[in-house]
């Protein structure tokens, strides 16, 4: 069976596609960010299933006795939950990534980018360079771009959560992918059980736009920018676009998501 390698899995976005791929019945190893100290406590958040191990820095030969198994390797990578990382985590993930990818043959490498940067605040040049330096060292690369995303487990630094609590002001919001949001937990299984294993350059995109949920959330009057774009418009039109249709229960985790974060319930889980 093909083996899934999930980088800084007790993330956002990257919590998510483990949680699904388990769901499927995959095994799925999960690598935290070395500089997690809370990793015991994150790891219970998995649940237990025979499917699910951590990956541990226990020397070279054990690691490959671990993961010499039938089936290709896929290394999930998540730039999109990166980005709520602060700068000085940056090289520090190079180096691990290195370390890994020494220990361990990964046949595709797939990418999660946002379209549009999220955290605030961020520098847009160091974290560009960070994904260059990335790119250099995992095999095989596969970009699947993502729009905004909310969820569950939003973090407190997305620009969502602090727009709607208004604990930010006089900030650019970039406007021309807002409507395309989607649910994490919908992308994440749309990816799971729709694409894997044939991945190619895609963009996700909700099949039907949220509008209203994006009037909700931008309760006050903000600065529409397109400044924070990721990609150029000529590397998104040569994506593939795959349309993420909307669950039977979208509206009610909009509804959910929305009191959630206005009742200050949320849990920030970017705590490093």
């Amino acid at each position: 069976m093909d083996q899934i390698c999930i980088y800084g899995v007790y993330h956002f976005f990257a919590f998510e596609i483990c949680q699904q791929f388990l769901n499927e019945g995959y095994q799925v190893t999960g690598i935290p960010y070395p500089f997690q100290d809370d990793r015991e406590e994150l790891s219970l958040m998995v649940g237990r299933n025979a499917n699910y191990a951590e990956w541990k820095e226990t020397g070279e030969s054990q690691v490959k006795d671990q993961v010499e198994k039938e089936g290709k390797t896929f290394l999930f990578f998540s730039h999109y939950d990166h980005q709520f990382l602060e700068e000085k985590h940056f090289e520090a993930i190079i180096q691990h990534l290195s370390l890994i990818l020494d220990h361990r043959k990964i046949d595709q490498t797939i990418i999660f980018q946002p379209v549009e940067y999220t955290a605030i605040p961020i520098s847009i040049e160091s974290f560009r360079t960070f994904q260059e330096k990335c790119e250099a060292i995992i095999p095989n690369p596969i970009y699947i771009a993502l729009p905004p995303l909310y969820g569950s487990r939003q973090p407190e630094r997305d620009l969502f959560v602090q727009l709607y609590r208004k604990q930010t002001d006089d900030v650019k919001v970039p406007k021309s992918n807002f409507n395309e949001i989607l649910s994490s937990e919908e992308a994440a299984a749309f990816i799971a059980k729709k694409i894997f294993p044939h991945f190619e350059h895609a963009i996700l995109k909700s099949s039907e736009g949220f509008t209203g949920f994006i009037e909700k959330i931008l309760e006050k009057d903000c600065e529409w920018s397109g400044d924070l774009t990721a990609w150029s418009r000529n590397e998104l039109n040569n994506m593939k676009v795959m349309e993420v249709p909307a669950g039977a229960n979208s509206e009610k985790k909009q509804k959910d998501w929305l009191i959630n974060i206005r009742e200050f319930h949320h849990h920030n889980t970017h705590h490093i």
